[in-house]
């Protein structure tokens, strides 16, 4: 079949133009961004989910630690889920083998990351305990900065004599407003004793 000059016409008239095409790429794009940006969202609250539940799950622990023992589980100064500066892994194992009467595995990050202490993007649990094991703080950080956990809404506090901090120093720091500043607020959820 044969087509006219006007049919041929008549049949690019009926096409898309070049900046039709872009535009609709670009919402295309567009979307598929902000689907994208709920998904992302979607798993960070998940993984802050887990990570409170798995401090809650360790606290459980190591609560009936202290109801058997009379203290806390005694191990190095500070003891992470994953290899950091201040353990190398072998602190986590030891708190696993005190607590492994209550809690068959210690739970461990859904995003592990970082070699510093649980702040600044390190994912991980930390555990510290004062030397005569009658108190002990368990650190976690969230992803989600406006979780209601984190010190932009509560002032968490070191517990006395652990490792090298002031007795009773703000997690926060000073000038977080949980803490009567108005600073900075650190992404950090501690649960502590």
């Amino acid at each position: 079949m044969s087509w006219t000059k006007k049919q041929i016409e008549q049949h690019k008239k009926t096409g898309f133009t070049l900046i039709e095409l872009l535009v609709v790429i670009s919402i295309i794009g567009f979307l598929a961004s902000a689907v994208m940006f709920g998904v992302n969202s979607a798993r960070m609250k998940t993984r802050d989910a887990q990570r409170l539940s798995g401090l809650r799950q360790i606290k459980s622990a190591i609560d009936m630690y202290y109801d058997k023992y009379g203290y806390y589980p005694n191990v190095a100064p500070w003891a992470t889920s994953e290899p950091t500066s201040f353990d190398s892994g072998s602190g986590w194992a030891s708190l696993q083998t005190a607590l492994s009467e209550f809690m068959l595995n210690l739970p461990k990050d859904p995003k592990p990351g970082g070699t510093s202490g649980p702040w600044d993007g390190s994912y991980h649990y930390a555990y510290g305990v004062s030397s005569g094991g009658q108190a002990y703080d368990l650190v976690a950080e969230l992803e989600e900065i406006n979780n209601p956990n984190t010190c932009q809404y509560k002032c968490w506090k070191y517990h006395k004599g652990i490792g090298s901090y002031p007795p009773e120093d703000s997690w926060c720091g000073a000038s977080a407003p949980a803490c009567g500043g108005n600073g900075i607020c650190s992404r950090r959820m501690i649960a502590d004793h």
